[in-house]
């Protein structure tokens, strides 16, 4: 964990020098609305059919800081609604949860006035929130990463709009019985961005 932050940190430095202006808003906060979807090998490990849906959409609230044009930092909290685990050898069903918060560094470039690719590398926690106790710890960290583009309106207006895509993998450390599994849940997103 110490290691990941310390390279997104290190990513960072060398773009420090050319910060924002004093006039410009540098500080941020966004809200996000998208799709879900797991992939992890779980199925495979248990010895029992097994189906693994994502039942809701994912919302994310995000606050940051703009180093310059090219370079921001953030701090994300994401919700992943429910993730339903079902055997047709059960009547019932067993749910995930999940929650993060995550630290990112986001790097931009603007192509035009009012278009900017970007790519994103983070790492933070994620909480799974078990229906009943299946694991040692349902917490861990995780590696986050993403890309989109954003699109700002012509002259000084505060908002923006990010189309994008972003993915936490983390291992899961499962009871005696099984293997312990990576697990990745991505989403495709709509994020607004205030700056002030």
């Amino acid at each position: 964990m110490k290691n990941k932050l310390s390279v997104l940190v290190l990513c960072c430095i060398p773009f420090t020098s050319q910060s924002v202006l004093a006039d410009e808003p540098n500080m941020f906060v966004g809200l996000g609305f998208g799709s879900v979807a797991i992939n992890t090998k779980i199925a495979e490990i248990i010895p029992v059919p097994l189906s693994i849906t994502a039942k809701d959409n994912a919302i994310s609230v995000t606050g940051g800081y703009i180093i310059n044009q090219y370079v921001s930092v953030d701090l994300t909290y994401q919700h992943y609604g429910d993730i339903e685990f079902k055997s047709p050898l059960s009547s019932g069903s067993y749910r995930w949860q999940p929650k993060s918060l995550s630290l990112n560094a986001n790097f931009s470039y603007p192509v035009t006035k009012t278009i900017a690719p970007f790519v994103s590398i983070g790492t933070g926690l994620v909480s799974l929130n078990e229906s009943e106790k299946t694991m040692k710890d349902d917490t861990g960290s995780t590696l986050r990463y993403g890309a989109g583009i954003e699109f700002k309106p012509s002259g000084k207006y505060p908002v923006s709009v990010a189309i994008g895509y972003s993915a936490e993998l983390f291992s899961l450390e499962t009871t005696p019985e099984y293997k312990d599994s990576d697990v990745t849940l991505d989403s495709y997103y709509v994020n607004v961005k205030y700056k002030f």
